[in-house]
């Protein structure tokens, strides 16, 4: 009962950090990779840069607007 009562726990803790990164965006890089079509040239891991620019492109969309000065612009 107990590892019952655990497994459940476990699956609701994964589910519920899943449905807060996908509320907050975190999970780009995850949509990224099922949204793109595979091509035969694709290997099977993306490389570094791919996974970076990604990663960047992200923080730009989320914080772009914002200056040091804590002042909102759009650009």
């Amino acid at each position: 009962m107990l590892t019952l009562l655990r497994d459940f726990l476990w699956w609701c803790g994964a589910r519920g950090w899943r449905a807060l990164r996908v509320m907050s965006g975190d999970d780009a890089f995850e949509r990224h990779l099922t949204l793109e079509p595979p091509s035969a040239n694709d290997s099977p891991a993306p490389s570094r840069q791919v996974r970076r620019a990604i990663y960047d492109r992200e923080l730009d969309r989320k914080w772009g607007r914002y200056t040091a000065c804590g002042r909102c612009f759009e650009r």
